[in-house]
């Protein structure tokens, strides 16, 4: 009988069987608990942790670095949002500063026009032509006051001297008198910006100092800046919500870019009473009402006036909220893919892993009942299939192995049976052999030595295999045995050895059987002129033996009844040892070895024995 095999594995474990026959299952159950036991103690190492551990070790640090990254750029876009916004806030202060010191410039310039000196110091020296050039010398240049920037309102001259006011339309009802005549007062030169009525004024006075003798300047050029373009102006610094706030150092007064709630009153004061007035590089955070504001402060020590640039810290981190919003939905759905990987991967790569461990722990226990799952499409249908067919073939090898153990009994059963008492048989013949030649009769000494030879051989210890040679020994002592019997009735041919074929390993006993069924049914009613011829021939490692006889009494239905029974394995009634031949060949050269029946060409059977040549010490 003929084994394949695929892996070392199973060549290991035929080897094991091969090694002892005492009890093959106990062989093989005992070589696969070995290798089980070591694959599922690698398994037990949880083949899924190490691959979850090793996805864990490649994207949590890459997660960290793509966190700290996120971290910093959010950081930066904050601070850069941050240096904007301070940025425009002290330009656009510095712009409000600068336009407003150019119209004070103007106011100054002006004020040192002589006209303007003689018109307030002695106006009584003038002519009314005079004074009347010069005050509409006077009007044109405060007209000029005006249409010089878009937050000028209007512009008058104050005359103290003459209590007279000089404006641009002749409308200064706006002007109250009590503001001219706080004019007059000792602090009234402390400060460039006046506020009344919710109205700024910018006051230029001459003589810019005034001292212990004079305590009423001669002249005030008062310009009257438009609320509404300032309150526009505040708007345009911050685009944000929240809000920008002009007041003096004193807060005595405050123009906002829009009107203030409470919360935000709330914040100025609250800013005005930690004195946060100091320019700072970097904005202020204060928390109000548990809002967050940021805040930038600027101050102008020439007009004593302060902004303040007040801004819900959320309306600038909003934008990258959403930013962090997206990170976050980014991170859970990273998540989310790891968790569905690592189910995944449990799905296609675990639970067949598991499944196999379990075949194996089922062959460790003895168990080689196994089913596994035949809906998996991928490698692992391959490992399963194979996995079965490995077991089945384990299963089959004991199956034959003791089958052959059943049959080599029985044949050894068979030979007891013919021996009777082969100690004293072989005695009793020996005997015989002694008195024949002291008679000197040839013929029964011949007879009573190959009649020795041949229950010597059929009666020794019995070996699993020998080589050709002595198998074919023991067929030509047979047949000289048969020829005392049938004498010139039956002529024999028998080939020689195919060459390097003398250790060709067989089962002992497989030719003769042949030989004697030839004899025994074949040949045993031919008078005259029988047949029996044994060919040979080689063709790469295997060997062909051809056993044929010219008998007679062979019909086509019992050649066809033969060679199907030979086929099912079924008892071949007084051919019994031809099918115990044919099954020990097939279990050990493989199924596809054994007998083959047909009709000779000189009439008879014709029986055909296919080996293939084995390795020394191999056995499947």
């Amino acid at each position: 009988m003929r084994y394949s095999f695929k892996n070392p594995f199973e060549l290991y474990i035929f080897h094991m069987v091969n090694k002892d026959n005492k009890d093959n299952k106990t062989n093989l159950i005992a070589v696969v608990q070995v290798v089980s036991i070591r694959y599922c103690n690698k398994m037990r190492k949880s083949i899924f942790n190490r691959i979850l551990t090793a996805f864990l070790v490649v994207i949590i640090p890459l997660y960290s670095i793509s966190l700290i990254i996120y971290s910093i750029g959010m950081a930066d876009l904050k601070e850069s949002f941050t240096r904007e916004i301070r940025t425009r806030a002290v330009y656009d202060f510095k712009s409000l500063e600068s336009e407003l010191n150019h119209v004070i410039g103007f106011q100054r310039d002006y004020i040192n026009k002589y006209n303007l000196q003689i018109l307030s110091i002695g106006p009584s020296s003038l002519s009314k032509f005079n004074k009347r050039e010069i005050i509409l010398d006077t009007k044109r240049s405060l007209c000029a006051l005006k249409d010089m920037s878009p937050l000028v309102e209007d512009a008058y001259l104050f005359i103290p001297s003459i209590n007279k006011i000089i404006s641009t339309n002749n409308d200064y009802s706006k002007l109250k008198e009590d503001f001219f005549l706080a004019s007059n007062d000792s602090t009234a030169d402390k400060s460039i910006i006046s506020f009344l009525n919710d109205t700024l004024y910018l006051n230029v006075q001459f003589p810019i100092e005034l001292t212990t003798s004079l305590k009423t300047p001669y002249f005030k050029i008062i310009v009257e800046l438009s609320r509404n373009s300032l309150e526009e102006k505040l708007r345009w610094i911050s685009p944000y919500k929240g809000g920008v706030i002009l007041l003096d150092s004193l807060n005595t007064w405050q123009i906002s870019s829009h009107e203030l709630n409470s919360s935000e009153k709330k914040a100025i004061d609250e800013i005005m009473s930690k004195k946060l007035t100091i320019i700072s590089d970097q904005p202020l955070n204060i928390k109000i009402d548990k809002i967050k504001y940021m805040v930038i402060v600027q101050q102008s020590d020439l007009l004593g006036i302060v902004m303040v640039v007040y801004i819900p810290v959320n309306e600038i981190v909003g934008p990258l909220n959403h930013l962090t919003l997206w990170f976050w939905i980014i991170s859970l759905g990273a998540v989310l893919f790891s968790t569905f990987f690592s189910y995944w991967i449990y799905r296609i790569l675990i639970i067949p892993l598991r499944d196999l461990q379990r075949g194996f722990s089922q062959v460790e226990e003895g168990d080689l009942d196994i089913s596994l799952p035949s809906n998996n499409s991928s490698e692992f249908q391959y490992l399963f299939k194979a996995f079965l067919r490995m077991v089945n073939k384990l299963d089959n090898i004991i199956h034959e192995v003791s089958e052959q153990k059943t049959r080599t009994r029985y044949a050894e059963l068979k030979q007891l049976q013919y021996q009777i008492n082969p100690h004293f048989l072989y005695n009793s013949i020996f005997n015989i052999h002694r008195m024949s030649r002291r008679y000197k009769d040839e013929q029964l000494i011949q007879f009573t030595k190959r009649l020795s030879s041949y229950y010597e051989f059929i009666t020794k210890s019995p070996q699993e295999i020998l080589p050709l040679k002595d198998e074919m020994l023991h067929v030509i002592n047979y047949i000289e045995i048969q020829k005392i019997r049938f004498g010139e009735r039956i002529r024999v041919s028998i080939d020689d050895i195919p060459g390097g074929m003398d250790d060709f390993s067989v089962p002992p006993l497989i030719i003769q059987p042949i030989v004697e069924n030839a004899y025994e049914h074949g040949l045993k009613n031919t008078i005259s002129r029988g047949i029996l011829n044994i060919h040979m021939k080689k063709s790469a490692k295997v060997l062909s033996i051809v056993i044929e006889d010219n008998g007679c009494d062979l019909t086509d239905s019992i050649l066809k009844d033969m060679q199907a029974r030979l086929d099912e394995l079924t008892d071949l009634d007084d051919y019994t040892g031809l099918l115990n031949v044919h099954r020990r060949m097939q279990l050990y050269y493989g199924n596809e070895y054994g007998l083959t029946f047909s009709r000779s060409e000189m009439g008879g059977l014709q029986i055909l024995m296919i080996m293939k040549e084995k390795e020394k010490n191999a056995y499947g």
